[in-house]
């Protein structure tokens, strides 16, 4: 009775998880690594700008990100295939311990050499904190940049870009699971169109454009929204059913 008591919870709960979950993820990736400059400590990840200042892994996060005057390793990571047709989203999880000066992108889709595209941007707060802002190919500074209200400090917020590769145009979509209504959005097309084979880290070298300490965590790239935003709680759910069923064995 209890097998067929705990079988069933498990069902039940596992019900819950989505049957194509991460079916439309290209790669996670969440930077269990050891500590040191990215590109030393894994092989999927290849500089294509920048000498200095590399991008460096600390506890399984991408630790210190940083921009301003000066050269700054900037790296990609392939996606699966070249897109020239669909929308690519890439979601992650981003904290930033220090106050933008200026608006410096710091992610962004790429082409095999320096078309890049969606750009996500650090930008200066209205008040306090800061914002984040969007633009489909123009770089640091760049106006008119559209940007999120004020974001805090030390939080952290997960992201979710969408890049349209045959329209050229992004969105964005800052703690919000719903993808009809993005946070903000940039419509004016890029000046050109490109074909898209991978996503960008990048460190700012400017000096009128900075910022510290940024980290970012989890990151997913995929060919659907759903993908990039899994929701921790409906797979602690399956978890916990999981759980459950072993208890329950074990006490037969």
């Amino acid at each position: 009775m209890k097998k067929n008591v705990a079988a069933g919870f498990l069902s039940f709960a596992l019900g819950f998880l989505p049957s194509d979950a991460s079916a439309a993820a290209i790669w996670m990736e969440d930077f269990t690594y050891a500590d040191g400059s990215l590109t030393n400590v894994s092989s999927l990840w290849t500089t294509h700008s920048g000498t200095a200042t590399p991008i460096l892994v600390s506890g399984n996060t991408v630790a210190g990100m940083s921009a301003g005057a000066g050269s700054r390793e900037d790296s990609n990571r392939l996606l699966d295939t070249t897109y020239s047709t669909g929308v690519l989203f890439t979601g992650f999880d981003l904290t930033l311990s220090t106050t933008p000066v200026g608006s410096a992108y710091f992610l962004h889709f790429k082409d095999t050499t320096t078309g890049f595209r969606g750009r996500v941007f650090l930008s200066e707060p209205t008040v306090t904190g800061f914002r984040l802002g969007l633009e489909n190919d123009g770089g640091d500074n760049a106006a008119p940049l559209p940007t999120t209200s004020d974001l805090n400090l030390g939080a952290t917020y997960r992201v979710v870009l969408g890049y349209d590769t045959a329209a050229g145009t992004s969105r964005l979509w800052v703690n919000n699971l719903n993808e009809a209504s993005p946070t903000i959005e940039d419509t004016t097309p890029a000046a050109t169109l490109v074909a898209i084979s991978a996503l960008g880290l990048r460190q700012g070298g400017s000096a009128t454009a900075t910022y510290t300490g940024l980290d970012i965590d989890n990151l997913i790239t995929a060919t659907d929204f759903v993908s990039a935003v899994p929701e921790p709680s409906v797979y602690a759910l399956g978890m916990l059913g999981l759980a459950t069923f072993c208890f329950l064995r074990r006490r037969k």
